[in-house]
């Protein structure tokens, strides 16, 4: 829909927003060919970042190349953050993200936090959090990865008590900083 929209009236103006993006029952190939169609139109680059929902029924071809690697290559060199596995789009757990809604979003290293700030007044306040396992302090091996291993238990807690501790911080620096 985003590439079909592209040279019509109906086209999409991804200058400064953030781009969500998500699809059911689609093969690797045909997202492979539509993201590369918005990257030679020029809306990745526009884009303050990019959102990637769920892709549910989505077929690839080899499991070690997902559609994930096929927009971080695309985005490659575009200098825009991309969170991906967003819980939103065709799928359960389903996500409201309000079009149109202010965000805010912060990087740092192997944590994102993406804020979603509701009706201009910015009295709420949804943050959804991406932590990489691999950027966890003390993770040195492939095998702390691999979900159901006893390594990947211990990895898994210490990222949880890692999340939870930039969570009290920015809670911290939101409160002090009279964000909200």
């Amino acid at each position: 829909m985003l590439c079909a929209s592209l040279g019509t009236s109906y086209e999409m103006d991804t200058a400064g927003k953030i781009l969500f993006i998500e699809e059911i029952g689609e093969h690797i190939g045909n997202l492979d060919r539509h993201i590369y169609q918005l990257r030679n139109a020029g809306k990745l680059k526009e884009t303050s970042g990019i959102l990637l929902g769920q892709f549910a029924r989505c077929d690839t071809d080899e499991e070690a190349y997902t559609i994930i690697d096929v927009v971080l290559e695309a985005t490659e060199g575009l200098d825009i953050p991309v969170m991906y596995n967003v819980q939103s789009g065709h799928d359960f757990p389903m996500i409201t993200l309000p079009m149109g809604a202010g965000v805010r979003w912060i990087l740092a290293s192997d944590l994102s936090f993406f804020f979603l700030l509701y009706d201009n007044l910015r009295c709420f306040m949804k943050v959804y959090i991406s932590a990489d396992i691999e950027g966890v302090t003390g993770v040195t091996s492939w095998k702390e990865t691999i979900l159901g291993e006893e390594e990947h238990k211990k990895a898994a807690w210490q990222m949880t008590r890692e999340v939870v501790s930039a969570c009290e911080s920015l809670l911290w620096l939101v409160a002090q900083s009279r964000f909200m």
